[in-house]
């Protein structure tokens, strides 16, 4: 038995809390890329190098973008949406374990903002 059928009904159990969750997901990366660009910006302004560091992290993430979507249209094709619903969601999970501990290193070492 696949894991993705016995999770799948335990996160969207109907269309309307799958747009509750991505509502949240939305907001969340939107939160995020204002903050990113703004401590990026801040780390550039103090190195006086904001245009190379902002464009280099804009690049990047397009092209992130840009693979993302080629990578979902190969895995809807092999193992079907609710395949593609667990990769996102174990990516998520991933990002956000990654994001807290570096919160945490960050915190210990006296850099909060």
């Amino acid at each position: 038995m696949s894991i993705t059928i016995l999770i799948t009904p335990l996160v969207a159990q109907s269309y309307l809390s799958l747009l509750v969750l991505f509502f949240f997901w939305g907001t969340g990366a939107a939160a995020w890329n204002v903050s990113a660009n703004n401590w990026l910006s801040t780390i550039g302004e103090k190195e006086n190098k904001e245009g190379v560091i902002l464009g280099s992290y804009i690049s990047i993430a397009k092209l992130g973008e840009g693979s993302a979507y080629l990578l979902s249209g190969v895995v809807v094709a092999f193992f079907g949406y609710s395949g593609a619903f667990f990769v996102l969601g174990t990516i998520g999970l991933v990002g956000v374990i990654a994001a807290a501990h570096l919160f945490v290193h960050l915190h210990k070492q006296g850099i909060d903002s």
